[in-house]
């Protein structure tokens, strides 16, 4: 045990400084003129705009998904390098990459030793790891990306840790049964193979343990690597965890041991999902980041709550499933944070076009616009909040007026929808999933600026639905009230006609908080989940609202 502990205490020092260090480069920084901006080479009022692929650094594999690469000469090159001009190409100069896990199963910062007897993981040969010693070919490769990203003017946040790649196979596979923290993945012999316990489902809380002097001085080491290898550099961030559940604590001793002991020189941020008032309130952070779906309204909502800190605020789409088919949404809330000095950063899911718009998702970020005088496409207008009446006609493409068709992703398990005619006219009818999941309701949206969460109570709701049976529509709709879901039902009597028919409905308590399905409002479903067509649906708000 002592010999392993020794060799810890050697790498904490045994760290070189990169031969092709720069000097003279001011690094990225807070803006003297507003603290919630930067100042990046020569732009003192400079914001993100990000687009990610995380494992950038750690491999030079495309999934075919995600590949940027248009032409066979940009095959030849690494791949950061057809990715930066991309991004410099389309206006954004942001990214973030993950560097701690291991789920690329290809470059980690730690040595990996090849041997005949490598074991076999979920189909995957997985080479060892030697926590005592960084591989070079990892931190080659990421001193040339951020470099070349640097020429380009994109800042690289550089994600430490991450919480998904240490959480259970159960979640997704190559999470911790392939982290390079993983007692299993070790040497034998080597400082990693008694490093937590073994047989652990997650790697989650042993490896965050900092109490334990062999963890902790393995994560002084990383971090020390860390900040030797990116000396020089002026376009580098420091996040300190990806959605992280370890706390205050661990993100206190990073910030501190970063900023304090190591003397860096780049920007800190954060982003929690634990004691997040705690981590955003700790001096040495620079940056905080929410993720998840959002909307313009809860844009100034997160403005308004956060502003207190002081810091940078970055509004990241991370956890929204759907923020690429509802592409539109996802880019007004990106406007409207660039218009309230925050910042936007988008995880790529797919190179599909948008919609009928025949351009990437990166592509449509062209159109954001950093200044709040530059004439935008995706701003809100002053009209869209005063409308009496919003409504939605569905069809192949959805004639869409401050009402949309809630979009679902390949793991909802309801809201999943079809094309069908009758009786002449077009509409949507309720469908399974792709993976087999039962479709029963179709889910709407309702624009926030029109309604949200309780502002315009009093509303009218009328849907053209095909009647083609005797019994119950039922409206499900998130409603005011204490609980995060309180939904309620309400019941129209369908005739039977085999005819278009129009049901209505008058609520006095509409909520509207994204609350239903996915990221819904309200949602229409015959009450034993049988078919449903729905044609036109509208909502109109009544007076006294």
């Amino acid at each position: 045990m002592t010999r392993m502990f020794l060799i810890v205490v050697l790498v904490v020092f045994a760290v070189t400084i990169p031969s092709g260090a720069s000097a003279g480069k001011k690094p990225i920084c807070r803006s003297k003129s507003d603290p919630m901006l930067l100042s990046f080479q020569g732009n003192d009022s400079f914001k993100l705009i990000g687009y990610d692929f995380y494992d950038l650094l750690n491999t030079n594999k495309v999934p075919k998904g995600l590949d940027w690469i248009t032409n066979e000469a940009d095959r030849k090159k690494p791949s950061y390098e057809p990715f930066f001009d991309m991004l410099k190409k389309n206006g954004v100069n942001f990214t973030r990459c993950f560097v701690w896990d291991g789920w690329a199963n290809d470059l980690f910062c730690w040595k990996r030793m090849d041997s005949a007897n490598d074991p076999v993981k979920q189909g995957e040969r997985y080479a060892l790891v030697d926590l005592s010693q960084f591989d070079d070919r990892f931190w080659t490769r990421a001193r040339k990306a951020l470099e070349y990203a640097s020429k380009k003017g994109v800042v690289v946040e550089v994600t430490l840790y991450d919480r998904c790649g240490v959480d259970s196979d159960s979640i997704s596979p190559h999470r911790w049964s392939f982290h390079p923290w993983n007692p299993d993945n070790s040497v034998p012999g080597t400082i990693g193979s008694d490093l937590v316990p073994r047989g652990m489902e997650r790697g989650i809380p042993h490896i965050y343990d900092i109490k334990n002097p062999k963890i902790k001085g393995l994560h002084e080491a990383y971090l020390r690597k860390w900040v030797e290898e990116t000396k020089g550099l002026d376009n580098v961030i420091f996040e300190i965890e990806n959605e992280g559940y370890v706390g205050y604590e661990f993100n206190s001793f990073v910030a501190k041991y970063l900023r304090n002991e190591l003397k860096c020189s780049f920007l800190i941020a954060v982003n929690t999902f634990d004691d997040k008032d705690e981590c955003h309130a700790i001096p040495e952070v620079d940056i905080i980041a929410d993720h998840g779906p959002k909307s313009p309204v809860e844009v100034d909502k997160l403005l308004a709550d956060w502003s207190k800190f002081g810091k940078v605020i970055v509004v990241d789409t991370d956890g929204w499933r759907t923020s690429e088919e509802s592409y539109d949404t996802s880019l007004r809330v990106a406007q409207r944070a660039l218009d309230k000095n925050m910042h936007y950063n988008h995880k790529a899911r797919s190179i599909k076009p948008c919609g009928d718009t025949g351009k990437r998702y990166v592509e449509l970020m062209a159109d954001l616009r950093p200044r709040p005088k530059d004439k935008a496409v995706y701003r809100l207008r002053s009209d869209e909040v005063n409308r009496k009446i919003i409504d939605i006609t569905l069809d192949d493409k959805n004639l869409e007026n401050g009402l949309k068709l809630d979009l679902q992703w390949d793991g909802s398990g309801d809201g999943w929808t079809k094309v069908v005619e009758r009786q002449g006219k077009n509409g949507r009818v309720n469908t399974n999933g792709p993976r087999g999941q039962k479709g029963r309701s179709i889910y709407f949206d309702v624009d926030d600026g029109y309604v949200f969460k309780g502002d315009r109570p009093k509303v009218v709701i009328e849907v053209d639905y095909y009647d083609d049976k005797p019994g119950e529509l039922v409206l499900e709709y998130d409603a005011v009230g204490d609980n995060d879901f309180q939904h309620k039902t309400l019941a129209f009597n369908c005739k039977g006609t085999t005819d278009w028919q129009r049901a209505t409905w008058r609520i006095e308590d509409a909520y509207f908080g994204n609350r239903c399905g996915t990221h819904a409002d309200f949602g229409v479903r015959r009450p034993d989940g049988s078919e449903i067509v729905i044609r036109q649906v509208r909502v109109e708000k009544l007076a006294g609202s």
